[in-house]
């Protein structure tokens, strides 16, 4: 049994996507310990920490772990508070590049785990306060890393301008495939990593 460790409806879609069977239990780690990292490893000490929560309560089970962290000059930016919150990070994203870190750390049955990090350049067009009000106003900012959700109402002013869309989104299939190989999954040998999720 695989078993995403995560509430994220847009990890869910991105599996259901590949086709694979699994389940979902949310993890109950307490990211606040790893926020002080630098963005990267942020991501990857979220991720681990998230699968060897669920993996204690599955421990015959496959546990998925993933965590993305938008950073913008090398300082996370982490998810915004309250709506106010979510306008300042839009302002200040706006007309610029950032980078948007996402890892995945999987727990196999008995304990062997790895875990990867991939990072993609987005960049949002400059943004107008109407924009942004609008934006904020509609709900979608909250709730997700850097205020925006790029495969939500976001496209119309984030696209990615070097990497992968889906580990925008917040799931490498790429980096799950490989994983899930190295550890002996059987769908590690047969997944797609040519997925453009929607």
């Amino acid at each position: 049994m695989l078993i995403l460790a995560s509430a994220s409806p847009r990890r869910r879609r991105l599996l259901e996507n590949l086709g694979l069977d699994f389940a979902v239990d949310v993890s109950t780690f307490d990211e606040d310990g790893v926020r002080q990292l630098a963005p990267r490893r942020q991501a990857v000490a979220a991720a681990r920490g998230k699968a060897l929560d669920v993996h204690r309560r599955h421990r015959d089970s496959w546990v998925v772990g993933a965590d993305t962290v938008v950073s913008l000059d090398g300082v996370a930016l982490g998810k915004p508070h309250n709506p106010h919150d979510a306008a300042r990070m839009l302002r200040t994203l706006s007309g610029r590049d950032h980078f948007v870190h996402s890892a995945v750390c999987v727990v196999a049955p008995g304990g062997r785990r790895a875990s990867a990090v991939a990072s993609s350049q987005v960049r949002l067009a400059r943004l107008t306060p109407s924009q942004v009000r609008a934006y904020v106003a509609g709900g979608e900012p909250l709730g997700k890393a850097g205020g925006y959700a790029i495969q939500g109402q976001a496209a119309e002013f984030a696209r990615v301008v070097r990497g992968r869309r889906d580990t925008v989104v917040g799931l490498s299939i790429q980096l799950l495939t490989r994983l899930l190989g190295q550890l002996g999954h059987p769908a590690g040998r047969g997944l797609s990593d040519n997925l453009d999720p929607s």
